[in-house]
């Protein structure tokens, strides 16, 4: 049985400004050498405008702890 761990990580204001798609980037690979994929965004709207965007980072768990049984 496969176990995941996940990380999250949050980006201030909406993923369409130029310095958001940079953090993105920046948040994308350095999960990504940590052998996190992204697995989800989560939009955090107020008053009907994206806050911040919540992601959701995805990776196997190899260690002995993680053995259920």
């Amino acid at each position: 049985m496969k176990i995941y761990k996940y990380n999250v990580s949050k980006i201030k204001g909406s993923v369409d400004a130029q310095s958001s798609l940079e953090e993105l980037t920046k948040h994308l690979n350095h999960y990504g050498q940590k052998g996190y994929k992204l697995s989800s965004t989560i939009p955090q709207l107020v008053d009907g405008s994206t806050e911040s965007t919540l992601l959701v980072f995805e990776a196997e768990d190899h260690t002995e702890e993680c053995t259920i049984g």
